[in-house]
């Protein structure tokens, strides 16, 4: 049985390396999603972003999508996204492009990809609502790992755990006040409550930190969280560190 390296890289982005495969799910390493400032540089330098395989965009948000990332990683990259982004990521100079609605499946070398439902919004701006926002499963012969994207609490998780035993479930936990923002976001408590539907062994926290889109404070997801995880396998994760995870059974 072997293992994969499971990376959290700050705001909303994951890499995820098994056996050559490498993933890096909503990468955004520059200093402003449109005009909110960054709170602190990333742990990777966008020049630096070479050897991914393929890439996974969950939806069109500034935060998630960011033409200046996606322009430095290799042209030869596979990009997996939601319906009705393709054309954004070609102009980010990238041609090989798939575009997924919820539970359809891709097959790559290594890994297969299954696009989940989310309860969130896929503009990019005030006109283009038309967009598509999804979450993914990453399948592989040593673990399922579940990138929720952005999504509020709902009937999905169940759904995605009736699909597949997930091992590790990376899930947001910030952007959710005012508290009418958890329709369309997790707070800490409904994180848990999605980590506990999903019948995870081990939640990542992500979507926190980097930009205030919200009015909690930097800090308070993180904060929050601690505060009611109790002994819930959480793992907590500073940008730029990962872990090694193997499947136990």
């Amino acid at each position: 049985m072997g293992n994969i390296r499971i990376t959290y890289l700050g705001h909303a982005s994951v890499s995820l390396e098994s056996r050559g495969t490498r993933i890096l799910v909503d990468p955004m390493f520059s200093m402003r999603a449109l005009f909110i400032k960054r709170a602190y540089p990333p742990p990777v330098k966008i020049p630096d972003m070479t050897g991914f395989n393929v890439v996974l965009l969950t939806h069109a948000h500034y935060d998630h999508m960011d033409i200046p990332t996606l322009r430095a990683l290799d042209n030869s990259v596979l990009v997996i996204s939601a319906w009705n982004t393709s054309d954004i990521v070609r102009k980010a100079g990238k041609k090989d492009i798939i575009e997924m609605r919820p539970w359809q499946q891709v097959h790559i070398p290594g890994a297969t990809i299954t696009a989940t439902p989310a309860k969130h919004w896929g503009a990019r701006n005030v006109y283009d609502f038309w967009r598509g926002y999804v979450g993914y499963i990453v399948t592989t012969e040593e673990a399922t790992v579940y990138v929720a994207g952005d999504t509020g609490y709902g009937r999905h998780f169940n759904a995605i755990s009736r699909h597949s035993r997930i091992d590790v479930a990376c899930l947001p936990i910030g952007c959710y006040r005012p508290f009418w923002f958890r329709i369309n976001h997790l707070s800490p408590s409904d994180s848990i409550k999605a980590f506990k539907d999903l019948g995870a062994e081990i939640m990542v926290p992500v979507h926190w930190g980097a930009f205030r889109l919200s009015l909690e404070a930097l800090e308070d997801p993180v904060k929050d969280l601690k505060e009611i995880m109790g002994e819930l396998p959480i793992k907590i994760l500073n940008p730029g560190e990962g872990f090694t995870y193997s499947r136990s059974v």
